[in-house]
């Protein structure tokens, strides 16, 4: 188990890396019903797919920087590839559309409802029974029964990787026994334990369903060789289905005509590959592509000036961290901790380097998850922190150690970071050097736990959930993804281990009220703030709606 919860630290360190490529994996928990009948969730009545390609064929282009390729959902963690599986595939669940405060089209988190399944019952959070949509299939024609669903699960639970850790940890699905065959068109699980966010994990991108009957006949005679021939070909029952793929190029996605669903407005999707981001907005705002991605903050304000766009700059539930060393002298000392804490100015970073479009972090856990709690006492005060700093022995930082601080390339924000902090740390003595390393490399130093490490995370949870991120923050505090300050106490672990299991909403959210104190004491890492999420189309485009895996979903985008 010790090793492979490595492996998951690895996989997981580099989902956020290549996130922050681009960006860069939110709400209240589901209520889970505790009534010991089911509580039975039907879906819209949905019109049989067509047998022909519309009549009219629209293209949506979006540029991207970076090349598409893996899509076997059980191994991806690139967060580009991750957009093409959710529209190629599709999840048993979803979640229900809203509008944020800011007015922003965003998903409702506490509504879970059906997709690929036309219902679900849920029997006092432990047993979940699921009826599939019957005129479901998968891109090749084949039908999506009950079978497929479990065989689809199954490949997940063969398959060492982050998709089965939250199968068989956060959701509780550890053996093939516990999914059953109802009929051809009900699948049913049975929890090992009462599990609050079992639908919120089957949501989740890995989660979809594949067609493992196409995976094994055309992959080959080995599970190396059919999981490449399923990183290159996706076998799902989405809107989509790949049409073209040429590297470093285009990928091309055409409308899938045996989708269960309305067909989708776009016919084809393109997404170009153009490396430098001022080319990619010259390119949306001559009308030559239709998307582009997180566009630089600093020319945000001249799009949204442009009456041809529409550009969204969304609240996320990420959260940009600084990870210090929790067991390192002298930095084990929490009045040392303290003191950095009270010299970073959280508001000239967020004014200055994210243009105010990131909100103050207030907590360990972001505003809008349940249970959070403004907990962190931090705030901008060099008078207080120089007194720290006394306190832990240390005057004027004479005898203090430089801080090595290692700084993603190709991530300006997080640089910029860095030397207002630098900067800020010098008036009270403390020296820092920063020190740029690739990607690749530090991903592996937040992987390894390195002893002594400053260093930038940015977390965004997938799931999301507040015991979730607490867990893979403040939990496995050796081996885990995303606890790099090796922070470990036995009280935050039982409380962290007592929400997994927890369905009453008041007795969750006060577990999760109290690791955040605890954490906020100890200081095992500072957050610093929570990034906006910005996409910028043409106007012509409709349907947008904000997911907290940042993924566009196409089909539910529509032309003026």
């Amino acid at each position: 188990m010790k090793q492979l919860r490595k492996w998951f630290a690895f996989g997981l360190a580099t989902v956020v890396v290549l996130s922050l490529l681009l960006a860069s994996c939110a709400p209240a928990a589901t209520e889970v019903p505790t009534s010991v009948g089911p509580v039975v969730t039907d879906a819209p009545v949905v019109t049989e797919s067509p047998t022909e390609p519309p009549v009219v064929e629209h293209t949506l282009t979006i540029a991207v920087s970076a090349d598409i390729a893996g899509w076997d959902p059980v191994t991806s963690i690139y967060w580009l590839a991750n957009e093409v599986i959710v529209n190629t595939h599709d999840t048993l669940v979803d979640y229900g559309p809203k509008t944020d405060a800011n007015g922003n089209p965003v998903r409702d988190i506490t509504n879970v409802v059906p997709n690929l399944a036309e219902s679900f019952t849920d029997e006092g959070g432990k047993v979940f029974t699921f009826v599939l949509r019957p005129n479901a299939k998968f891109n090749n024609g084949d039908p999506v029964t009950a079978q497929a669903v479990k065989a689809s699960f199954e490949r997940v639970l063969s398959i060492p990787s982050l998709a089965s850790w939250l199968l068989t940890d956060v959701a509780f699905v550890k053996t093939a026994d516990q999914i059953t065959v109802v009929d051809d068109a009900t699948v049913k699980f049975t929890l090992a334990d009462t599990n609050p966010i079992f639908l919120k994990v089957l949501a989740e991108m890995n989660m979809v369903i594949v067609n493992v009957a196409e995976i094994q006949a055309k992959g080959g005679a080995t599970a190396e060789d059919q999981q490449k021939w399923a990183s290159a070909n996706p076998t799902g029952s989405g809107p989509y289905m790949l049409e073209k793929y040429e590297a470093g190029v285009e990928l091309v996605l055409t409308a899938n005509l045996n989708y269960w669903g309305e067909p989708p407005y776009y016919s084809k999707v393109v997404y170009k590959i153009v490396p430098d981001v001022q080319n990619r907005l010259l390119l949306l705002q001559n009308g030559d592509v239709d998307v582009v991605y997180e566009p630089p903050l600093k020319d945000y304000e001249t799009l949204k000036a442009n009456p041809d766009l529409s550009v969204y700059a969304t609240p996320t539930f990420g959260t940009l961290f600084w990870w210090l060393p929790f067991n390192t002298p002298p930095w084990d000392k929490v009045e040392l901790r303290q003191a950095i804490a009270h010299a970073i100015p959280y508001e000239t970073i967020i004014k200055d380097v994210t243009y105010g479009y990131a909100a103050p972090a207030l907590s360990w856990i972001p505003l809008g998850l349940e249970g959070h709690i403004n907990a962190s006492p931090y705030n901008y005060d060099l008078v207080k922190a120089a007194e720290l700093l006394t306190t832990a022995g240390y005057p004027g930082g004479v005898g203090l150690p430089t801080i090595t601080f290692y700084a993603k390339q190709g991530v300006p924000e997080e640089e910029q970071v860095a030397v207002y902090i630098q900067a800020e740390l010098a008036k009270i003595g403390i020296t820092m050097e920063i020190q740029p390393v690739a990607l690749a490399a530090h991903s592996e130093k937040l992987a390894s736990h390195e002893a002594g490490l400053f260093a930038f995370n940015f977390w965004i949870p997938y799931v999301p959930d507040p015991i979730y991120s607490e867990f893979w923050n403040f939990k496995f505090s050796e081996s885990g993804c995303c606890n790099y300050g090796s922070f470990n106490d036995p009280s935050v672990d039982a409380l962290i281990d007592k929400g997994l299991y927890e369905l009453d909403p008041a007795i969750r959210n006060g577990y999760v009220e109290e690791v955040q104190r605890k954490v906020a004491a100890f200081v095992p890492s500072i957050p610093i703030y929570h990034p906006s999420w910005n996409v910028a189309m043409l106007k012509s485009i409709m349907g947008y709606s904000y997911y907290p895996d940042t993924l566009l979903r196409f089909g539910q985008l529509y032309g003026e």
